[in-house]
């Protein structure tokens, strides 16, 4: 069985270390769906991908505690989605 995907995303998010994803499928911005027509199914793949990705808390200055806080609230959505 995979990595509990929902679990560790409400963990992450009722913790406040995870807002909703900055990586949506670039094809369905909209610069892309104006400029070329593109909408959602064009690229089915992709959009699967992008469903299913995770965006973390990332940037220059992020201190070494607000890494650590991440990580143990990624470790406790995978043990509550394995429970």
């Amino acid at each position: 069985m995979g990595l509990p995907f929902l679990s560790v995303v409400r963990n992450l998010y009722w913790e406040d270390a995870y807002h909703p994803c900055s990586f949506s499928s670039i094809h369905l911005q909209p610069f892309y769906r104006k400029m070329l027509g593109y909408q959602k199914g064009d690229f089915p793949v992709t959009e699967g991908v992008a469903a299913r990705t995770l965006a973390l808390p990332f940037y220059g200055n992020l201190r070494e505690k607000e890494i650590d806080y991440v990580v143990e609230c990624l470790k406790e959505g995978v043990r509550k989605g394995k429970s």
